[in-house]
């Protein structure tokens, strides 16, 4: 499977469908980062990159500069530092950041999509440290299923089971892997949708 090959485009995506995302801003590379933030960031600032331009992010987004929990002078240090070092046309995505309670990924993929999800930080299952600690599996297409689950299916509760189920009909439309997390303020972000080739964009 290869992904699509534009992050900021199924970033663009969770906000074009009304997806609960982090109250984000994005700071093209002419431009700079505001003198003071626009809310409060009680664990700092997530500073998140990828490139402007489809052509240019084809093979180019795996390893993109990153910050996490920063202060908003380090933000500002970040972008000033990122754009001076790099030829890319980057794009700065910058929200709080959170603690994680649980997160996951969404797969929606072939004929099931399938729900995985781990204690705290969504990292280790994205580099492949782990396997999840629960999944539940269902298929793809209406009334969606529930086909197979696995693990500590507490970790998944009825609240965000529901939240899920009901964005089915939007994710099942897609070829992709969404990413979820659920914080210490019991807030539900989805916080990245890398959209496939053979979606139907």
């Amino acid at each position: 499977m290869k992904e699509f090959p534009s992050k900021l485009y199924g970033l663009k995506m969770l906000g074009k469908f009304a997806l609960p995302h982090p109250d984000w801003r994005f700071v093209l590379s002419n431009q700079i980062v505001q003198l003071t933030p626009w809310t409060e960031a009680e664990y700092g600032w997530t500073v998140r990159t990828a490139i402007n331009s489809v052509a240019s992010a084809i093979g180019a987004e795996r390893h993109l500069p990153f910050i996490n929990k920063a202060s908003w002078q380090d933000v500002k240090h970040f972008v000033k530092s990122s754009k001076q070092n790099s030829n890319l046309n980057l794009i700065y995505i910058i929200y709080p950041s959170w603690q994680f309670v649980s997160s996951g990924c969404i797969l929606s993929v072939d004929n099931f999509i399938r729900i995985e999800a781990v204690q705290g930080s969504i990292a280790k299952l994205t580099e492949g440290k782990t396997n999840p600690d629960a999944s539940i599996t269902f298929q793809r297409f209406p009334p969606f299923l529930r086909t197979d689950e696995t693990g500590a299916l507490t970790i998944i509760n009825q609240r965000l089971l529901r939240s899920f189920v009901r964005a089915f009909p939007l994710i099942s439309m897609y070829d992709g892997n969404l990413e979820w997390a659920l914080t210490s303020k019991d807030q539900l972000f989805f916080f990245q949708w890398d959209l496939l080739r053979n979606s139907p964009l």
